[in-house]
């Protein structure tokens, strides 16, 4: 028989709603800010919550929006604000957005002092200090036929030609082998091996926290979206393994983080049981 969940708090779903400040002074934004369909008027009234009034509906979907905004969030991360339909759509394919959620903002990855810079053709580069950076996503049916050929493609492609150095789009993340940067020369390698590692037919590898679970439901097709390109203003062959990796570095502290408010989140719901 398996355990009940336990229910969680109306301060959850306040938090949820409105957003909550860390011990590092993070910011976790708040349904509210980057969600459509949350303000009073539209019935999630905080007063109603405090009060016991919101369904049991209500609550499922500001759990299900606040997971998925987690997901979204899960690396550090720019949150991009346009008024252009055509800016915002592009901007969540890049962030690995799932279409069936109604967000107002797009989530890409970057550091809180990285600028956005637009192009003509609604596509963006992410200026960091050091950096840019560039996202180009797969034609799935032209990987499946020829990884090579699709990768070359990407890497010939006007946004990645002068990139130096990649790192592989896994839905709304960033992914590197190994923890380092891929050059040119063993992109398509990396991208071959992922593809037969999860092919949706044999196990899962150990690494991939997915042990037991059909390998059908994480074929690689569902969320190996693309490439993203970084152009240094320095030579990439003389960067330090501590620079090339302090981004990094900085997502496994933010989700160390996160990991560690939801779990006192889960004490806290258990707590006014």
């Amino acid at each position: 028989m398996s355990k009940r969940k336990p229910a969680k708090s109306a301060a959850w779903y306040r938090a949820a709603m409105l957003g909550v400040e860390d011990r590092q002074g993070e910011l976790s934004p708040g349904l509210r800010k980057v969600a459509k369909g949350f303000t009073a008027a539209e019935g999630y009234n905080l007063r109603d919550l405090k009060e016991g009034r919101w369904t049991p509906a209500m609550k499922r979907k500001v759990s299900m929006y606040f997971h998925e905004l987690q997901l979204l969030t899960g690396q550090e991360k720019i949150i991009i604000k346009t008024k252009s339909p055509k800016r915002l759509l592009y901007a969540q394919m890049i962030g690995g957005h799932d279409p069936k959620y109604k967000f107002k903002v797009a989530f890409v990855p970057g550091t809180k002092d990285a600028s956005v810079e637009w192009e003509k053709d609604g596509s963006f580069t992410v200026r960091e200090n050091d950096y840019r950076k560039k996202t180009e996503l797969f034609d799935h049916e032209a990987l499946a036929d020829s990884p090579d050929d699709e990768v070359a493609r990407l890497l010939e492609s006007p946004s990645l030609k002068k990139a130096k150095r990649f790192k592989i789009v896994v839905e709304e993340n960033v992914f590197s082998p190994a923890g380092g940067l891929l050059d040119r020369g063993n992109v398509a390698a990396a991208i071959r091996k992922l593809m037969a590692q999860y092919d949706g037919k044999r196990a899962l590898p150990r690494g991939s926290g997915n042990i037991g679970d059909d390998p059908a439901a994480h074929h690689y097709s569902q969320w190996l979206n693309g490439l993203m390109g970084y152009t240094f203003r320095f030579d990439p062959n003389k960067i330090t393994p501590e620079k090339a990796l302090r981004e990094l570095e900085r997502n496994r502290d933010l989700q160390r983080r996160k990991s560690n408010k939801r779990k006192a989140g889960k004490r806290q719901s258990m707590e006014g049981i």
